[in-house]
């Protein structure tokens, strides 16, 4: 399974935090250290903040930090977060040429990535990265 250049980004982006020891850290030096751009940035944290994944203080003075500490965060929790799959909208009465419909497809893709989250919650969760 290949996981998505923003999931790889969004784990830069916590990496960075993380780094931070809680300091708020800028979109605009996030940006400008992992060469993303500010509009990826934004929808990248946007995401990781609805997963409670980051906390964003808005203003002038504002930035994002980590929500949790980083080893209360796992490798699962980010890819859960990024990688969501959705039927499009009026899937549900179509089918394919086999007869599956696109939400029976979604539903599979679905047990999937789940059951391949749950691998990588494993690993991480006792340090085996190897």
């Amino acid at each position: 399974m290949r996981l998505n250049k923003s999931t790889g980004d969004a784990i830069r982006i916590l990496i960075a935090c993380a780094r931070s020891k809680g300091a708020l850290v800028k979109v605009v030096d996030l940006s400008a250290t992992l060469d993303i751009t500010m509009q990826n940035v934004f929808k990248i944290v946007h995401i990781l903040s609805r997963a409670k994944l980051t906390a964003a203080v808005r203003g002038r003075h504002g930035g994002i930090r980590l929500s949790r500490s980083a080893d209360a965060i796992f490798i699962g929790d980010i890819v859960r977060a990024m990688e969501q799959t959705e039927s499009a909208p009026g899937a549900e009465g179509r089918q394919n040429a086999g007869g599956a419909s696109a939400v029976d497809v979604t539903r599979v893709l679905d047990d999937a990535l789940e059951a391949f989250i749950a691998v990588l919650d494993r690993h991480f969760e006792n340090g085996d990265t190897g």
